[in-house]
C-alpha cells in the first residue's frame, strides 16, 4: 500500500470505544488489486472497517478480510476495484475498544486568586501505537453529545497512558459564598470561580475530577471533587466544606406545605446565605424573600441576610401539587388538625421574628 501525507484523527468516547480515521493516498492498479492495511488492534470491530475513495464511481472497496499478525495485532486484506488506477485519496476508518480517556483538573489557591490547569489522560490498552493524531473526546450532554479537541496532535504509545495538558489559566479571581443546598440541613462555605473571558476561560469545559491545593510552601492538597460540564458564564465551585459557624434548622411541614427555615449566625460579621430550592417559582407561595433563578436553570434560591451573632428566618408555602411530590413514599398523614411546626432557636435574638 502506498500512502502519502497521512492525516490521522481519533474520536474518543466514554464507553472506551474510539473511532480511528486515516486519510491517505492509495495507488491501485487498473482492475482488482490486493492491499494490506495494518496493523490494527485485536479489539477492532471488524464490521466497522470502511475505505472510501474520493470518486467511488471509479474506485471502490470490493471486499476485505481481517487476519492476525505474528507480531501482534491484526491486519486487513482489501481488494480494491478501480477503473482508472493510479494514486487516489482514500479515507480509512474503523472502531476499536481498548482506548479510554479522562479529563481532570488541578486548582491551586493563592490568596484570592486561583491557577486552573486541565489535563487529558488517554489510556491505549491496545497493542497498536497511534500518532501523531488529532484527538477529539466526546462528552454526553443532555440528550446529545459535545466534542472537545486537543490543540495539537498527540502520539499514543501501545499499552500506555499519555497525559496531555489542555490549558492553564492563571490569575482567576476566587469568590466565597455560604450556601444551604436543597433538601439538606447542612450549610456549606464554598469557593467558586466564574467561567469568563476576563480570567482566561470563557469556554465550554468538560467534566472531570478536580484536585484543590493551597499554595505553599509546601503545596498542600485541601480538597477534591467533581468539576461539572461548564459553559461560558457558569459559576464553578472549587471547594465546599460544612460551615462551622452558620447553622440551619427547620424545613417543610408535610401537613401544611409551609417551610420555616431558621439560620443561626455565630460570626462576628453579617453573612448572606443562599438557600436553594428545587421547586419552580410557580409552585412557591407567600414567600418572605424573593426567589431567584440560577443562570444554569438547574435550581432556584432565596437570599437571606443574617446579622452578626444573630438569626434569620425564611418562610414560604409550596403548592399542593409540589407538596404531594415532596411527601416521602409511605408517609401517612395523621388524623385530626394539621401539625404546626414550632420555631427553632427561639432563645436566640432574632430581629426577623420580632
Amino acid at each position: 500500500m502506498s500512502t502519502e501525507a497521512n492525516d490521522l484523527s481519533i474520536s474518543l468516547y466514554h464507553e472506551g470505544v474510539a473511532t480511528i480515521v486515516e486519510r491517505c493516498s492509495l495507488e491501485p492498479a487498473l482492475g482488482i488489486s490486493p492491499f494490506s492495511y495494518g496493523p490494527t488492534p485485536v479489539q477492532m470491530d471488524p464490521t466497522s472497517f470502511r475505505a472510501f475513495f474520493s470518486n467511488p464511481s471509479f474506485t471502490r472497496l470490493r471486499s476485505y478480510a481481517c487476519f492476525g499478525m505474528p507480531s501482534g495485532g491484526d491486519s486487513v486484506l482489501m481488494e480494491i476495484e478501480s477503473s482508472v488506477g493510479g494514486p487516489q485519496p482514500c479515507t480509512i476508518s474503523y472502531q476499536t475498544s481498548g482506548i479510554s480517556w479522562q479529563v481532570w483538573y488541578d486548582c491551586i489557591l493563592r490568596g484570592g486568586m486561583a491557577i486552573l490547569t486541565a489535563y487529558l489522560s488517554v489510556t491505549n490498552s491496545t497493542d497498536v501505537p497511534y500518532g501523531p493524531a488529532g484527538l477529539r473526546f466526546v462528552v454526553p450532554r443532555g440528550s446529545g453529545y459535545h466534542a472537545f479537541s486537543t490543540q495539537r496532535p498527540v502520539s499514543l504509545r501501545a499499552a500506555s497512558t499519555t497525559h496531555v495538558e489542555l490549558f492553564t489559566a492563571s490569575e482567576i479571581p476566587v469568590y466565597s459564598r455560604t450556601v444551604a443546598p436543597a433538601d439538606s440541613m447542612i450549610v456549606l462555605d464554598e469557593l467558586y470561580l466564574t467561567n469568563s473571558d476576563d480570567c482566561g476561560l470563557g469556554m465550554e469545559l468538560p467534566p472531570g475530577p478536580i484536585r484543590v491545593f493551597q499554595d505553599g510552601p509546601p503545596l498542600l492538597r485541601i480538597d477534591g471533587g467533581t468539576f461539572p460540564f461548564a459553559v461560558p458564564g457558569d459559576e464553578i465551585t472549587v471547594r465546599s466544606v460544612p460551615s462551622d459557624d452558620v447553622m440551619l434548622h427547620g424545613g417543610w411541614n408535610y401537613e401544611t406545605g409551609i417551610a420555616n427555615i431558621h439560620l443561626h449566625n455565630q460570626r462576628a460579621e453579617a453573612v448572606t446565605v443562599q438557600i436553594e430550592e428545587t421547586e419552580p417559582a410557580s409552585e412557591i407561595e407567600e414567600a418572605s424573600h424573593p426567589l431567584h433563578e440560577d443562570p444554569s436553570g438547574g435550581f432556584r434560591y432565596f437570599v437571606v441576610d443574617v446579622p452578626a451573632r444573630s438569626t434569620g428566618r425564611l418562610s414560604y408555602r409550596v403548592s399542593k401539587a409540589a407538596l404531594e411530590r415532596a411527601t416521602p413514599p409511605g408517609y401517612q398523614r395523621p388524623p385530626g388538625p394539621a401539625f404546626t411546626m414550632q420555631p427553632v432557636g427561639s432563645d436566640l435574638p432574632n430581629p426577623h421574628l420580632a
